[in-house]
């Protein structure tokens, strides 16, 4: 029959055929790119063929799972198929690459603001010491810096590892006494602590917890922790700082002998302030 000439004879041919189609007019919509209403007509006419396609693959094997190569095949057009990015989508892509770009340079000058002011403020304190006659000793950064300087200072200065009743100097001795010694003289440091979030002073229960954090916790210590010490260890205490002069904390009738010295780093991590110890300068 003379029919035979135009239409496959065979399911495969039928396939092979619908798969010719939709590629030809994949290529016919990508060249219509200025086009709109042709590209329409021609994905709805790809839609018609790729359906064709799967009645087709569905009719011969019976279940479209049992041919993995058909299924691929079918997985291939359809992807293929897949819509370009839009112009308006190109465009949003370049506005968040471009914030993101000028968001780096952001960071990086805030970085590099960071370093010089890090850099300023460590030659300044270089030079404090320098004058004193000490250098820098480097304490770690774990929210008990001001505590492990004052242990450090301690065994530097008075030459010994243990206080009052033996009792060896460390972190945990020396937090336990900070602690002890404002509770004992709370309307003494009430008027140097307030609520960060009110300014208000705090309340009682709100300075006991501020004592127990003190105690228990890594929380960072300050002036009225180094005036609490000050007072248990019997010392004169010294913090060295680029910003404003000295803080020095002794007794009122000025009979202590022995100073502890420490420098006061606002800069010197990305985690916050920071205390160091010193050493006198070897020889």
């Amino acid at each position: 029959m003379s029919c035979t000439d135009s239409l496959p004879e065979t399911s495969s041919e039928i396939k092979q055929q619908i798969q010719s189609d939709i590629k030809a007019l994949l290529r016919k919509k990508s060249e219509a790119k200025n086009n709109a209403k042709l590209r329409r007509n021609i994905s709805a006419q790809i839609a018609t063929l790729e359906l064709k396609l799967k009645e087709t693959t569905v009719s011969v094997n019976g279940d479209d799972h049992s041919n993995p190569e058909s299924k691929e095949e079918e997985i291939n057009l359809q992807s293929s198929n897949t819509n370009p990015i839009t112009k308006a989508q190109k465009r949003r892509d370049r506005k968040a690459a471009k914030a993101a770009e000028n968001e780096k340079l952001i960071d990086d000058a805030r970085m590099a603001e960071l370093e010089g002011t890090r850099r300023q403020e460590s030659t300044k304190i270089d030079k404090l010491l320098k004058e004193s006659g000490l250098e820098s000793v480097d304490i770690a950064s774990d929210g008990d810096c001001l505590y492990r300087a004052i242990e450090h200072q301690w065994l530097e200065v008075v030459g010994e590892k243990t206080h009052k009743n033996d009792r060896l100097i460390n972190v945990k001795y020396l937090r336990e006494l900070t602690a002890n010694h404002l509770r004992s003289n709370i309307e003494d440091y009430r008027p140097y602590l307030s609520d960060p979030n009110s300014t208000h002073l705090l309340t009682d229960d709100e300075f006991h917890k501020y004592c127990d954090r003190i105690e228990f916790e890594t929380s960072w210590g300050g002036q009225p922790e180094l005036h609490a010490l000050s007072n248990i260890l019997e010392c004169n205490i010294t913090v060295l700082q680029a910003e404003g002069p000295p803080i020095c904390l002794s007794s009122k009738d000025g009979t202590r002998s022995r100073t502890l010295s420490i420098t006061y780093h606002r800069y010197l991590f990305a985690l916050g302030e920071h205390y160091n110890s010193t050493k006198i300068i070897s020889d």
